[in-house]
């Protein structure tokens, strides 16, 4: 457990309620992010991105700068629940 002061914003409203409903999950999430100092977050369906053929092109093409861990994820990238069964968003 967290000591309290090391708590980020929002965190102590998930303790202790079983399954926090989507949307206060999200806002909470949001709050922990820009906690943490992330500029931007997003929330997103765990399925097949829209339009991941551009990514796969895209990668084909080696345009992917040597970061060689994108080719390597891409069929996790394709489907997260893969990765994580049952998730339902990234």
């Amino acid at each position: 457990m967290i000591p309290a002061e090391e708590h980020a914003p929002g965190e102590a409203a998930l303790e202790g309620r079983g399954r926090p409903d989507r949307a206060l999950a999200a806002r909470v999430f949001r709050e922990e992010a820009r906690h943490e100092g992330f500029a931007g977050i997003g929330i997103a369906p765990a399925g097949t991105p829209p339009r991941f053929d551009r990514f796969e092109r895209w990668i084909a093409d080696g345009r992917h700068a040597g970061m060689e861990y994108l080719e390597r994820t891409i069929r996790v990238r394709a489907t997260p629940s893969d990765l994580l069964p049952g998730a339902r968003s990234v």
